[in-house]
């Protein structure tokens, strides 16, 4: 697919977020997007900033006021919403579907998007799982890593993790100065010497936090942009991406009563564990693995009959969800949500309108097929997808 040059894209088109005149060359480690689309001009921020001039182009509805008051937010939770309605636009008229925003207003709830194309209608819902700071702890976690961060020094990094957290603010003065009483006390020919597993180890003590501070030398590194080479997180816990998928699914399903066409969920996971092995997915479609035991002490694998897609709970709203686990609009290649379709329901070959890679319970088997689609959320639609959406447009009107 072709991909435009920023010069021919700008000489065309609306620029929503201009080149900065004065860009940032280190950011904190932990930053809104927003402000790293607006301020840097790596060449990742530019490929950002492209892709989201391009898209709000294509956004001709009523709401882009307040869809850019989202894209600009600092929260992580409004800004991933806004970006992952936008790339849900390109994409469907990327694929020749007609696109209706809030198609069913006048009735109060309405699911984001109509889409159609040579006649079939889907009602999409777009949602996302945020990814900002869990807790007001992690908030002061993140604010203390900033500040820490910006220290400067010649000699080390370090690596830097909480081992007891408070519901207080760490004080980034008094966490410093320990910090570098601590470095100053080290003979560095000594620290350089020592292996990674014997370096010296010291207790940041702060109201009510304790921070495990261990030194980096630089030398064997050479030069680096962070202070913190190592960090920590000060929520702990299990991984709950499989809980927060199916509260997700179950939060949006049933939501508007009654369509008079199938309904999709599209949903921007940000999941920690990558999603690639699909594991908390299964679950919580088809529920939680466990192990059985017999009478006779032999185990099998089986699964809890809690998913949204049992067998026993015969879900049949949700026609399918279409999950992405990251939205990295800064690759020169986007790839497309996986479509997973809804085995309580007759087939309507789904997969045909969508051309991801679909998950499809056949029987007692999950067909998982995999497919090269490649967008680079650039590219204008063609002739193909303009004959679609006005064909779309003429069969509605009948």
């Amino acid at each position: 697919m072709r991909l435009l040059n920023s010069a021919s894209f700008r000489a065309r088109s609306r620029t929503y977020f201009p080149e900065p005149s004065a860009p940032i060359v280190k950011f904190p480690r932990f930053v809104p997007d927003i402000e790293i689309y607006k301020n840097s001009d790596d060449p990742l921020a530019i490929m950002g900033r492209l892709r989201l001039n391009s898209w709000l182009q294509d956004w001709n509805f009523r709401n882009k006021k307040e869809l850019l008051a989202r894209l600009n937010s600092k929260s992580a939770a409004d800004h991933d919403g806004a970006v992952w309605e936008l790339y849900l636009n390109s994409l469907f008229r990327h694929l020749g579907f007609h696109v209706v925003r809030d198609p069913l207003k006048a009735q109060g709830k309405t699911p984001d998007f109509l889409i159609s194309r040579y006649g079939k209608r889907y009602y999409v819902e777009a949602t996302s799982v945020s990814r900002g700071p869990s807790s007001p702890t992690q908030k002061h976690w993140n604010n203390l890593v900033n500040k820490v961060d910006a220290l400067e020094r010649d000699d080390y990094a370090i690596t830097f993790h909480p081992s007891q957290t408070s519901s207080k603010s760490p004080r980034p003065t008094q966490v410093i100065k320990q910090i570098n009483a601590f470095l100053d006390s080290l003979d560095y020919e000594e620290v350089c010497r020592s292996s990674i597993w014997n370096r010296p180890e010291f207790l940041v003590n702060d109201n009510g936090w304790e921070i495990r501070v261990s030194p980096i030398p630089k030398a064997p590194l050479g030069e680096s942009r962070f202070f913190i080479a190592i960090c920590g997180s000060a929520d702990s816990g299990l991984i709950s991406d499989l809980e927060d998928l199916r509260s997700k699914i179950s939060k949006k399903r049933k939501r508007y009563g009654q369509l008079n066409a199938p309904f999709i969920i599209a949903i921007l996971e940000n999941s920690f564990a990558g999603a690639h092995d699909r594991w908390h997915r299964f679950g919580a479609l088809f529920g939680n693995e466990a192990l059985q035991l017999s009478s006779d002490g032999e185990t099998k694998s089986i699964r809890i009959e809690n998913g949204i897609w049992s067998a026993r709970k015969k879900e049949s709203y949700v026609e399918g969800l279409l999950l992405a686990d990251r939205l990295q609009i800064t690759f020169a290649h986007l790839g497309s949500p996986e479509l997973w379709i809804n085995p309580n329901i007759e087939p309507r070959n789904l997969q045909a309108e969508f051309p991801f890679p679909y998950l499809r319970l056949e029987g007692e088997f999950y067909n998982f097929t995999s497919t090269n689609f490649l967008w680079d959320g650039l590219e204008r639609p063609g002739f193909k997808a303009r004959v679609s959406r006005f064909i779309s447009r003429l069969l509605e009107l009948f």
